[in-house]
């Protein structure tokens, strides 16, 4: 009995450096993770998470993550694919929420889920209304911002504006704020407001720079500032901030576009071919080149 004693005694140190180790690789894994979604790598990323999970089933993020690739992989799937990744991305938002109940991003991204998502694949306006509930325990902001969305979505236009200005009465230099508040107004074609947002965005943080290339789509829409927007698209272009951001082919064919509408064809062909270049199997920029 005093010998099994000492051997216990002896083993349980190298336990704790077995689970140690494991915990590093765990975090290696999760990190090398990271970088195959930040390269849009979403399979081999949601891989890699599950391989970290194995290691280490404790922790948040790794479900958090492993739920953002799988929700990335959805614009790609097929009709049948769509109906096992929905289930997959919501069953690990959840696991996160489940582990770690302040983990606000995994509740944002499953309260989107709820807001976004057709209820046959399991949206619903409730269940987001229930997490925006809970986020307004932990972050109240974050909360007015989701209920923005939400009522957004319900089209209650006004009582969506009222929440995206409460944050910003709050938070005046958040661009991020001012960039999601930019795209509402766009998406209600009140041009002249939400060029004022995307403006104070970069006004903010010369980095914003999906707030810039927004300047250009929205001349684009409105028919005006075409000067204005031209600007802002080459500055992106110069600045190639890279995911997930909107890709440079998009930018030279919304480039092309606003030469076009300016009369200068010569330069909106030389646009539009870029465009077509760097992304050969995107046909809107094959029949802009053709169409000019």
């Amino acid at each position: 009995m005093k010998k099994l004693y000492v051997i216990i005694i002896m083993i349980i140190p190298f336990l704790g450096i077995a689970q140690d180790s494991q915990l590093d690789q765990g975090t290696e894994l999760f990190e090398s993770g990271k970088s195959e979604f930040k390269h849009e790598h979403y399979d081999e990323a949601s891989n890699i998470f599950e391989n970290a999970i194995e290691l280490n089933s404790s922790n948040s993020d790794y479900y958090l993550w492993l739920g953002k690739s799988y929700h990335a992989m959805l614009d790609e799937a097929s009709f049948f694919e769509k109906g096992i990744l929905s289930g997959k991305v919501m069953d690990n938002y959840k696991k996160a929420i489940k582990i770690e109940p302040a983990n606000i991003e995994a509740r944002i991204l499953l309260a989107n889920y709820y807001i976004y998502a057709p209820s046959i694949a399991g949206g619903s306006t409730k269940k987001a209304k229930e997490q925006a509930e809970e986020i307004k325990k932990y972050d109240p902001n974050k909360a007015l911002m989701l209920w923005a969305t939400i009522y957004s979505r319900e089209e209650k236009y006004d009582l969506a504006i009222g929440e995206y200005k409460k944050y910003l009465e709050l938070n005046p230099t958040d661009p991020d704020a001012h960039y999601q508040f930019g795209m509402y107004y766009q998406r209600l074609e009140k041009f002249d407001d939400a060029t004022a947002m995307f403006e104070k965005a970069i006004l903010i943080d010369d980095k914003a720079y999906k707030s810039l290339y927004q300047i250009g789509r929205t001349a684009i829409f409105s028919g005006e500032n075409f000067d204005r927007g031209i600007d802002c698209f080459q500055e992106y272009i110069k600045a190639d901030p890279g995911s997930p951001n909107p890709g440079l082919d998009s930018a030279h064919w919304r480039l092309g576009m606003l030469y076009e509408k300016k009369g200068k064809t010569k330069l909106a062909r030389k646009e539009y071919r870029i465009a077509a270049e760097l992304n050969p199997d995107e046909e809107k920029y094959k029949e802009a080149l053709e169409n000019i």
